[in-house]
């Protein structure tokens, strides 16, 4: 008769934690591939939480006040260690702001997929690109747009998506800042991400101003 009603009770509250400490952060969990399930599980046990009267007071406090503001913070996580399906659940799932600015330099996730630029963060920016993010939103110095940050790391392939996409080459935080890396970077004889810089889309039929070495590089093999 007691498991009976200990059965009753428990199927009346099927959101309830039952006394024990859950973890309701989705950042901390949101950089490893290993632990999707988990991150999923959050977010669910929150979304049935929030749209359920028979829940735990606390349960649903704890959902309002750490899982839904972490969204962003997780996404950010997510990306940087190219945790894709993280991404794909975290942005089409938890609806988390593909724009969000994080950390010290306020970086959005495709200003972070520029500064790592492999394959997997290719793959993501152009996923976030697709799904509204700004392309040429703007950090804070040193970092400023995702173009400046895959020319700073002399990503190509990263650049040459962002330059296919219509990345705007002129915008900068600083004013000089994209001369500054162009200059440095020929500087370096990576002469092929000019090619790229150059050809890749229409809108590149001007030199941005104060890239002397650009400029010569350019006038030389008669490039526009």
């Amino acid at each position: 008769m007691i498991n009976i009603f200990l059965l009753l009770v428990i199927t009346s509250y099927p959101y309830n934690s039952y006394g024990y400490e859950r973890n309701f952060s989705l950042s901390s969990v949101a950089s490893f591939p290993s632990l999707i399930d988990e991150l999923k599980n959050r977010w669910f046990f929150c979304e049935k939480s929030l749209n359920s009267t028979q829940c735990d007071y606390n349960d649903v406090k704890q959902c309002e006040t750490v899982t839904l503001p972490d969204r962003n913070e997780a996404l950010n996580l997510a990306v940087g260690r190219a945790n894709t399906e993280a991404v794909y659940f975290l942005v089409n799932t938890t609806k988390a702001d593909i724009n969000s600015t994080m950390g010290e330099y306020n970086e959005t996730p495709l200003i972070v997929c520029a500064y790592y630029g492999t394959e997997e963060h290719r793959k993501i920016a152009d996923f976030l690109i697709s799904h509204g993010a700004n392309i040429n939103a703007i950090a804070s110095p040193p970092t400023d747009t995702a173009l400046i940050t895959a020319i700073w790391k002399y990503n190509i392939e990263f650049a040459k998506l962002l330059l296919k996409k219509r990345a705007d080459p002129s915008i900068t935080a600083s004013g000089k800042k994209m001369a500054m890396y162009v200059n440095t970077q020929f500087k370096k004889n990576r002469t092929k991400l000019f090619h790229i810089y150059l050809t890749a889309a229409p809108l590149l039929n001007k030199i941005p101003s104060g890239c002397m070495m650009l400029g010569i590089y350019v006038h030389k093999n008669h490039l526009i």
